[in-house]
């Protein structure tokens, strides 16, 4: 009798992992895809939201099921309809915090990249971009663009005791956004040789010598930095063009 209670209790935690599992790495999976690649993941510290819809969804849910299944006990279906509410609340709030969170722009503002999350950008900042196009943010993944500083001095001020003050800096405001190809020209000035990496990246020796080698044109290739809220990566540019090659896990700086 203990032996088919134990058994039946097992085959619940089992039935109960494969669809949780199932269910939160789907999920996982495709905002990976479509929003956080691996080098997003460090850059918007999204990595504890991933982990925490696995040990609320995947490892919780099935260790209580475990804990209270019991087919010949009352409420059974009560107590598992109330761990059900618990995953479904803590998923849907997961899905809304990465679908929040999710990277829309990589923004040049004068001298770098910045990696620009939705929530971000407010509502009122949103409406306020002077080109329509801009008014409304990207579902997918996230669009290359320029910022460009303003030239009135009082919008200049505004601007710097803004950054300091509300922490909205020129990145965040579509206000000034452009296309891409309207800082070109200012992103093939400030790209930096890449031999500058060395010396920022003392215990990835490996790493520099391997990118430099595949890029030795120093006239040719150059970096700029790409900043987000929990690190800093590297863009490779070509500086003949202005557009980035790629990103790298090196430090810029």
């Amino acid at each position: 009798m203990l032996q088919n209670f134990a058994q039946t209790r097992f085959n619940a935690f089992l039935i109960h992992l494969a669809f949780s599992a199932l269910v939160a790495f789907t999920i996982i999976l495709a905002a990976i895809l479509i929003w956080y690649p691996d080098y997003f993941l460090d850059l918007t510290g999204a990595k504890k939201i991933f982990l925490m819809i696995i040990g609320i969804d995947v490892c919780i849910g099935p260790i209580l099921t475990f804990i209270v299944f019991n087919k010949a006990k009352k409420g059974l279906g009560r107590d598992l309809s109330i761990i059900f509410l618990i995953q479904l609340s803590a998923l849907a709030y997961g899905m809304y915090t990465i679908t929040i969170a999710r990277p829309v722009y990589i923004v040049f503002a004068v001298d770098r990249f910045e990696l620009v999350q939705a929530n971000e950008i407010t509502k009122k900042n949103l409406n306020a971009a002077s080109e329509k196009k801009f008014r409304s943010m990207p579902l997918f993944s996230p669009k290359w663009v320029g910022a460009i500083l303003p030239t009135d001095k009082k919008e200049k001020e505004d601007l710097l005791f803004g950054s300091i003050g509300a922490g909205v800096d020129l990145a965040q405001l579509p206000k000034y956004y452009k296309d891409y190809s309207a800082s070109i020209d200012a992103i093939k000035n400030r790209a930096v040789s890449l031999t500058q990496l060395v010396k920022f990246n003392n215990d990835k020796e490996r790493e520099t010598s391997d990118l430099i080698k595949r890029f030795p044109d120093e006239k040719k290739y150059g970096y700029l930095p790409l900043s987000g809220k929990k690190a800093s990566l590297t863009v490779i540019i070509d500086k003949g063009t202005g557009q980035p090659i790629e990103i790298s896990r090196l430090n810029p700086w």
